[in-house]
């Protein structure tokens, strides 16, 4: 949640606190317009609660499925691909496919690697036995499809917890600027509600205030260029003499 949306939600929340605690003098003849205008804070406030904990939410979970997708990619590759290209650097050179059983580049983008890594194990099934001969278990061709299986799972939950936070994202963009639209048609009604009572107004002016970043704000100006207009001429050589 950026600054500016905290500070909304916390102008919401005190808004909605203000409205609870003076209900009996606000609503006071005007009880129905009240209610609306206290469910409409009650409402907006649970949107933005509810959408920045869907955002922080999936953040996490982002960068949980972005280390777990950065370790089964190591993995795959060091306990499963490079056993298999070092048998077929030293054994499989005259075979038509060793292209396939070689290692992918490091470099090569996620999508890229995964293709990489399921064409060498297609490959990989086809030398079955001379790699088995090598030490690979009766299973590797299986094993090494499941743990390519696996990298990709943990690859499309990180993308769905990254496009959950963005669906989070803007809805809570969007849900500020609703809540800016709330408190604004509040501060028109609240003098009418007040009743004249000025003290009363100035507690909600101060409640549903929209507070700025804390920390000293610049006011340096950039200074004019140096003006020219009084200033001797230059003038070269040595002063004259008397």
């Amino acid at each position: 949640m950026k600054y500016r949306e905290r500070a909304v939600t916390e102008a919401m929340r005190r808004a909605d606190g203000f409205l609870a605690d003076h209900e009996q003098t606000l609503a006071k003849g005007n009880e129905a317009d009240f209610a609306r205008a206290k469910e409409k804070v009650a409402r907006v406030l649970a949107d933005l609660q509810s959408y920045a904990v869907e955002q922080d939410g999936n953040f996490r979970g982002f960068l949980g499925e972005a280390a777990k997708q950065r370790k089964l990619r190591h993995d795959l590759r060091e306990d499963w691909l490079r056993p298999i290209a070092r048998i077929a650097a030293r054994n499989l050179r005259n075979v038509p496919d060793f292209a396939s059983l070689q290692m992918p580049e490091r470099s090569i983008p996620i999508h890229g690697f995964i293709a990489s890594a399921r064409g060498m194990c297609s490959a990989a099934e086809a030398h079955r036995d001379a790699l088995m001969s090598y030490g690979l278990p009766e299973t590797f061709a299986q094993d090494l499809s499941s743990a390519i299986d696996r990298f990709e799972a943990a690859l499309g939950q990180r993308d769905s917890h990254q496009d959950r936070r963005a669906g989070a994202t803007k809805g809570l963009e969007d849900t500020a600027k609703e809540a800016r639209t709330v408190l604004a048609v509040l501060d028109a009604r609240m003098p009418y509600w007040t009743k004249g009572d000025e003290t009363l107004l100035a507690a909600w002016q101060g409640a549903r205030q929209i507070r700025d970043r804390p920390g000293p704000k610049s006011s340096r100006k950039e200074a004019p260029p140096p003006s020219t207009k009084d200033s001797p001429p230059d003038v070269d050589g040595p002063p004259p003499t008397a």
